[in-house]
């Protein structure tokens, strides 16, 4: 699957905080984010490139928000997707993500 770069700029742009700026990420390469109860296993993976550049948009957003109590880009650090570097520019591998859904 693939996400694109006008759509983070987009959320980083209309979000308020950082949850709500992960969360709409994450509804980008899940779809029916409301009916999962967690992820286990791992994370979606991107290369390195597309994980910097959400990073440095976490962190632009950080300083942006005024958000100085939080080390900036730490939403990222520690919810972000793993990176392959096998993987082209902005595509996402699920593979070894396993979803637990609601009931």
């Amino acid at each position: 699957m693939k996400i694109n770069k006008k759509d983070i700029l987009h959320i980083f742009e209309n979000s308020d905080d950082q949850q709500e700026a992960m969360i709409a990420i994450y509804r980008l390469v899940f779809p029916g984010w409301d009916d999962i109860e967690r992820i286990e296993g791992g994370w979606p993976k991107a290369n390195r490139r597309t994980c910097i550049f959400i990073l440095g948009k976490f962190i632009e957003f950080d300083h942006r928000k005024n958000e100085i109590d939080t080390m900036c880009g730490v939403m990222w650090f520690n919810n972000g997707f793993s990176i392959d570097d096998e993987l082209k520019d902005w595509q996402i591998s699920l593979a070894g993500v396993d979803l637990v859904m609601k009931s």
